[in-house]
Formats: C-alpha cells, structure tokens, sequence
C-alpha cells in the first residue's frame, strides 16, 4: 500500500471532531426550534380557550337577557341604581347557569331618536338602553358586547 493511500485510509477510517460538531449544532437547533414551536402552539391554544370562555360567558349572557332575566328597568331611577340592579339580576342568572363572570362596564345609555346617549327618553313609544357587557377569561383574555334592551310603553 502506498503512503498516500494509508493517508486516505486514516481519515476516511474515523469522524472528525469538526463533523462531529457540525452535527450537534445542527441538531440542537433542530431540537430548540420544535420546542419553540410547540411553545407558540401552546399560548395560541391557551389564548384562544380563553377567548372562548369569554365568548361563553357574553353568549350565556345574552342569552339571559333575551330571556327576560334583567327586565326593563325606567331611566326614571337614577343611572347607578340602573346599573347596579342590571349587574345584580345578570350576575344571579349567570351564576345559576354557573357562566364566566360579566361586568356591565360602560354606564347604560338611551336611545334618543338618532343615537344612545346619557339622556333618559322614556317618553317615546320604544324605550332603547344600551349596555355594554364584559367577559374576561381565566387568563386575561377580556370580549366585549353591546346588548339593547327594548321596553314598548303602553299608550
């Protein structure tokens, strides 16, 4: 056998240290790219429970009011005796449905003719309150719903 060739011979016999090396990095990155994957994948799931719980809660909600589980309360009363009677009955049914939490979060505002206002019009034949609802999931995740209340007054 001739030198050059026990030359090839020992370095095609064994790995060096600089493919070994190569390989690592190569599959270390690998590895921390699909941890981070599934870590993006975790908080994308985790935000979208909890938007759906929300969403739960705004529904359960919604669908109490159309019921007719916080009535029709007259703008005659005064505007933090309103909310806080409508926060009171929609927190009584939603716990009974045992929902997520909702806050009525603006104060109650009236249909004018034209727009929702902070000015009581019950002297129309329709009476129109607008409230507007909040929902925050378990981890933060907060949704919102503007519901009308409609009260048709007697002539």
């Amino acid at each position: 056998m001739s030198a050059q060739g026990a030359r090839r011979r020992r370095v095609s016999d064994g790995i060096a240290l600089a493919e070994v090396i190569v390989a690592v990095a190569v599959i270390t990155t690998a590895v921390l790219s699909a941890l981070g994957a599934i870590r993006i994948s975790a908080d994308a799931a985790s935000e979208h429970r909890d938007r759906a719980e929300a969403l739960g809660g705004l529904s359960s909600a919604a669908s109490a009011i159309q019921a007719g589980a916080i009535g029709h309360i007259s703008c005659t009363n005064q505007p933090t005796y309103i909310q806080q009677t409508y926060e009171a009955r929609l927190d009584h049914a939603l716990h009974a449905a045992g929902a997520v939490p909702v806050d009525i979060v603006e104060p109650v505002a009236y249909w004018n003719g034209t727009s929702f206002g902070p000015e009581c019009a019950e002297d129309r034949e329709y009476t129109l309150q607008r409230i507007t609802l909040e929902a925050v999931g378990r981890h933060g995740v907060a949704q919102r719903l503007n519901v009308v209340i409609s009260s048709r007054h007697s002539s």
